[in-house]
């Protein structure tokens, strides 16, 4: 468990923002490929009372996030110390 708590480590690589803010805006343009989906798309934010440019808001922030954010998030959120290990499988020798 000591290495998964290791590997852990909240540092965020210039190259890894880029990748993940990249992969962000790409799933928000294939999400609305379609008119059906975008039809989906704008009731689904009428529905639960959203302004109907939420996607472009979420991609003004996802462009604005800084390795510091992701690292304070990190922190905030996510807890290595409560990770568990499953294995399935015979029971090793």
């Amino acid at each position: 468990m000591v290495i998964v708590r290791n590997s852990l480590a909240p540092v965020v690589t210039p190259m890894e923002l880029k990748q993940a803010k990249t992969l962000l805006l790409r799933q928000m343009t294939l999400s609305e490929s379609s008119t059906y989906s975008i039809a989906e798309r704008l009731l689904a934010l009428s529905l639960e009372g959203l302004p109907l440019d939420e996607p472009m808001r979420a991609a003004k922030k996802y462009l604005e996030i800084t390795a510091r954010d992701v690292q304070a998030a990190f922190a905030k959120w996510v807890r290595p110390a409560d990770f568990v290990q499953v294995s399935l499988g015979p029971k090793p020798d």
